[in-house]
């Protein structure tokens, strides 16, 4: 998994053994460690609703997407914007990394 943050878009991009995960009901996880004590975690995995989310709490990136926007192939994209209470939505774009189709 590949995570890019600007502004208000939030971009993932996933291996085709990753898209497998999630296809199977799994949770995909990135996480960087700044120190002995500092960790960010990126947690992304599909759910029965029909709407996006994204919350960020205790260094946790969590991000839910519907079931059955996702699908196996060579092309798998998933693009919405996330009414986040603010004058710019904010964007999720969620992709298969083209140069990792093979995972």
């Amino acid at each position: 998994m590949k995570l890019r943050i600007a502004q208000n878009a939030v971009r993932i991009r996933l291996t085709a053994e990753e898209i497998a995960a999630l296809y199977a009901g799994k949770t995909v996880e990135l996480f960087t460690v700044f120190s002995a004590i500092n960790k960010m975690t990126c947690r992304l995995n599909t759910w029965h609703l029909t709407t996006s989310a994204i919350t960020l709490q205790d260094q946790i990136l969590s991000i839910q997407f519907p079931n059955d926007s996702l699908h196996e192939d060579n092309n798998f994209s998933f693009k919405t914007e996330i009414d986040n209470q603010s004058a710019i939505p904010l964007t999720l774009l969620i992709e298969l990394d083209q140069d990792c189709k093979h995972g």
